[in-house]
């Protein structure tokens, strides 16, 4: 298991991010996805209960369902203009406090109106 990885560092020949590939990493407390990255599949980041900073790079396309659900700590997400898709719950469970940071009229805009979550426009 993952149980005590505080940090990652996620090569740059990557491109998926896999389903469940980082779920449950209860120590992980941030990461910074890099520019190889187009997707971010199911429950990719689930439970990871320290987690509490994600950083996305503007190559990321999609996050896919529950991707970052059940992070109790997370509380700041920085999500780049290229989204094109953030699907159903991909942050549910999450702090209450959590905050989304995108362009005005973006993917990540709507999705927080629908989702009743905090969004600021950077």
């Amino acid at each position: 298991g993952c149980a005590s990885l505080t940090s990652v560092e996620i090569p740059a020949s990557v491109e998926t991010i896999g389903a469940w590939a980082f779920s449950g990493c209860g120590s992980l407390t941030s990461v910074e996805i890099p520019n190889s990255v187009e997707k971010i599949a199911y429950a990719a980041f689930s439970d990871c209960a320290s987690l509490t900073l994600v950083k996305i790079s503007n190559s990321v396309k999609e996050i896919g369902n529950c991707a970052f659900s059940g992070c109790a700590s997370l509380t700041s997400v920085e999500i780049p203009n290229s989204f094109e898709k953030i699907a159903y719950a991909a942050f549910s469970d999450c702090a209450s406090d959590l905050t989304l940071y995108g362009a005005d009229g973006s993917a990540a805009q709507e999705y927080a109106a629908k989702n009743e979550l905090r969004f600021e426009a950077r």
